[in-house]
């Protein structure tokens, strides 16, 4: 009995490209319902901090420089805003997984299997995610904060004011 082995061959560029987007348009409620949740909270906690910060800066001479409400809105925003991004690592690692699985074993993409994907994983994706916060903050400090145009001895909203700051080339 002869036995047939399946002859494989790389895809192309486009052939990832078609099937990517047959994906997409097959699955577009399920793809679009698990990131959602997340989207809306960034989108969210952003408006929150805009609002608070602009709230800071025309507050008036007699009020506080920083008003209460304000930094309250401000900080409960970055928290949302904090929150959405790990929500979003979370559903996209979900995702992936009922997208492997789409492709793999032909089971179909819905919110309750990527919600059951991320249930299984929820303390390594946590760990990883704290993993890459620790590396954006790091990186933060060691490129970002140095090249900065902070200059402390002037109101809060001296950013780049300082003399230094024109001169500097990126």
């Amino acid at each position: 009995m002869a036995t047939t082995v399946p002859i494989l061959e790389p895809l192309s560029t486009g052939d990832i490209i078609d099937r990517s987007v047959a994906i997409y348009r097959r699955q577009f409620r399920a793809l679009l319902t698990t990131v959602m949740v997340p989207f809306f909270l960034g989108v969210l906690g952003w408006l929150l901090v805009e609002f608070g910060s602009s709230m800071m800066k025309t507050a008036s001479p007699d009020e506080p420089v920083f008003p209460i409400l304000a930094v309250l809105m401000s900080l409960f925003g970055l928290l949302l805003y904090f929150a959405s991004s790990f929500m979003m690592v979370l559903a996209v690692a979900g995702l992936s997984r009922s997208v492997g699985d789409y492709i793999m074993l032909g089971t179909p993409i819905t919110f309750r299997a990527s919600l059951q994907s991320i249930r299984s994983r929820l303390g390594t994706l946590t760990i990883a995610s704290l993993f890459l916060l620790a590396a954006a903050v790091l990186i933060g400090f060691v490129v970002i904060w140095p090249h900065s145009c902070w200059d402390s001895s002037q109101s809060h909203s001296s950013w780049g004011r300082s003399p230094g700051c024109n001169s500097r080339r990126w």
